[in-house]
């Protein structure tokens, strides 16, 4: 079997890296797949969320400056990680495999510090699903209680965390992405109002925003270093 696996390996020639992998049986993900999972992150995370408010506090001029710096910190730190992966040449790459090679007495912290990172980003998660799904599902004719969506969250993510590579996550990360482009979509147009369908406060309603009398933050509209921050 081995050597036949290693004839098949010359006949397709492969990468080294991924010829060591499959010589190790172990699996890799296609480049597709790990654009999507990284895009995934990147969009349809909980900073989604949190960064209209962090506009609505900062304003359009700070925060595109804020998101840029910390985009930049963050392309960084995956392009030094990918440089220290390719210097130790092994696979699979670790976190661990990493802080063995650099520093093997604080392979512990750094390992301590992901899974500290990891749970707190996990935790995260379930309390939206928590927050959200109930509602959610509420609209479809269905009355769970929060627990239960949190345990349902949770079993299934726990099962995709048990796929052997990237490559399970693609579908996922691919729906998940194609959400938050509808959204994207579904918000512009609103904004644009192209037909009475799209109006905010109801398809039959003249009214203007905000519907029914809402309470609202005016924003800054003459200061451009504050365009879009909240009027204190």
């Amino acid at each position: 079997m081995g050597r036949t696996r290693t004839r098949l390996l010359k006949r397709r020639q492969l990468p080294k890296a991924q010829t060591w992998i499959l010589l190790q049986g172990l699996g890799f993900a296609s480049a597709r797949s790990g654009a999507a999972v990284l895009a995934n992150t990147l969009l349809g995370g909980s900073g989604l969320l949190g960064v209209p408010h962090a506009f609505a506090t900062a304003g359009y001029g700070l925060g595109l400056a804020l998101l840029v710096v910390f985009g930049t910190c963050s392309a960084l730190g995956c392009h030094l990680l990918q440089c220290s992966a390719r210097r130790i040449g092994e696979a699979p790459c670790s976190f661990y495999s990493v802080s063995n090679a650099v520093a093997p007495r604080w392979t512990w912290l750094i390992d301590g510090a992901v899974m500290v990172k990891c749970f707190g980003v996990a935790t995260s998660y379930l309390i939206i699903v928590g927050d959200l799904g109930p509602p959610a599902l509420e609209m479809l004719g269905l009355q769970v209680h929060r627990w239960e969506v949190i345990c349902l969250g949770f079993c299934v993510a726990a099962s995709l965390a048990c796929l052997r590579n990237l490559s399970g996550l693609k579908f996922t990360a691919v729906l998940s992405l194609a959400i938050v482009i509808w959204t994207t979509v579904l918000i512009a147009l609103y904004v644009i109002r192209p037909s009475k369908d799209f109006n905010p406060c109801g398809h039959s309603s003249d009214e203007d925003l905000p519907c029914n009398g809402a309470d609202f933050e005016p924003i800054v509209t003459d200061h451009p270093l504050a365009l879009g921050k909240a009027q204190e």
